[in-house]
């Protein structure tokens, strides 16, 4: 892939400012293409054909934007005061942009040797794309285009599907090819006939720039009983099933990241199930908050339902903590076995319970993750079997 040296990213408003796992992917991407010697510029589109140049720094990278951390409570108690108040509109309904700084569109090379559009819905609506050899569309997952069927009066659902349908159609009639997250993805855009012209290939596993550096004395920690969840708040994310896997763990502290996605009723239920008084809920972290949590935990649980590809078992393995998570694609291509939660309920617990009180070596969980992610490798098939990075 020596040969492309100019690369270009298409993302809109939506994606720094509401998409923040699609924000987080395509964080991973520019960084990987940029360690393996390429000149990567993101091409941001603000509104009616008005884009600017965002500047790739450590902030974006590295913090996925947000700069510093928003605690929203440190007690049970306290976040139960808080969800049950309308202060908490402020995160469900937050379309704030996180921190990004333009550069002149000047210095942005007149033509790319690829144009990567970070979404279908983006592709659906530009009017006219960068000059580029080669152009691939990024396509995370068909969840909107298939709950659409099973929700036709939702009209909100209906628009992004349709939107994502354009994207598509977009992608496998006039560029070279979709690139998904992961092999559940190309078949579940093969199922909607996606691809069936340009082709559909499969992105290499990656890791947010970070973590495969961290120095192993971060690692190499004391962890007491405290259980770790990360971007729990969606039904799609296992919410409704999280409370009594973490109370059969009779853990002493529970850490959480990330934003509401779920019902306000949801966010309370949640809550209120849970028998510990000791949590603290961060909002938003940056990198080093993260790294924080990460390695205080003794496990990450993740009992997703519908996952893209799965960062935070990636992270919590570079970081030492172990994870249980769903026997799910892609989850199950990313863990060691044991680290996968059983199908029935009460089999889960008893993981749960030998978890908390199991030894480990956190750098066991270290190299199974450097060993998966270490050398991404890009040189993917595409239209006629044509290398979509390597032509």
């Amino acid at each position: 892939m020596s040969h492309l040296n100019d690369i270009c990213v298409i993302t809109d408003n939506t994606v720094f400012s509401v998409h923040h796992g699609v924000r987080r992917y395509l964080m991973t991407l520019c960084a990987t293409l940029e360690a393996q010697g390429n000149r990567v510029y993101l091409i941001n589109c603000t509104g009616q054909d008005q884009t600017e140049a965002v500047v790739l720094e450590r902030s974006l990278l590295v913090d996925n934007g947000f700069i510093g951390n928003r605690l929203v409570g440190s007690s049970r108690s306290e976040i139960l005061d808080f969800v049950r108040s309308s202060r908490v509109r402020e995160l469900r309904d937050s379309t704030e942009r996180v921190g990004v700084r333009s550069e002149s569109l000047d210095k942005l090379p007149l033509r790319f040797d690829l144009c990567i559009v970070g979404a279908p819905w983006i592709a659906a609506s530009i009017s006219s794309m960068p000059m580029a050899d080669r152009y691939v569309c990024v396509a995370y997952d068909a969840i909107p285009n298939r709950y659409y069927f099973d929700n036709p009066e939702d009209i909100g659902l209906h628009l992004f599907a349709h939107a994502h349908y354009k994207g598509y159609r977009w992608a496998d009639e006039k560029a070279d090819g979709i690139f998904c997250i992961s092999e559940l993805t190309a078949r579940e855009c093969q199922k909607f006939g996606f691809g069936g012209h340009s082709g559909l290939g499969v992105f290499p596993t990656m890791i947010p720039p970070g973590y495969l550096t961290l120095d192993a004395s971060r690692i190499e920690v004391d962890r007491g009983r405290v259980a770790l969840l990360a971007a729990p708040f969606d039904r799609r994310k296992g919410l409704l099933s999280i409370p009594s896997l973490v109370n059969a763990g009779q853990f002493d502290s529970l850490r959480i990241f990330g934003r509401p996605r779920c019902s306000h009723d949801e966010l309370v239920s949640f809550f209120e199930k849970l028998d510990i008084e000791d949590i603290q809920w961060w909002c938003d972290v940056d990198f080093d908050k993260q790294v924080e949590l990460y390695t205080s935990a003794k496990v990450l649980i993740f009992p997703s339902l519908n996952e893209g590809l799965g960062f935070p078992v990636l992270e919590a393995y570079a970081c030492g903590t172990s994870v249980l998570t769903s026997n799910i694609e892609p989850l199950n291509q990313l863990v060691r076995g044991e680290d996968l939660l059983a199908d029935d309920e009460v089999a889960r617990f008893e993981q749960v319970r030998r978890r908390v009180d199991e030894v480990v070596d956190p750098m066991n969980y270290r190299r199974f993750v450097e060993k998966l992610c270490a050398a991404p490798d890009f040189g993917l098939a595409g239209k006629e079997g044509r290398g979509v990075f390597n032509g």
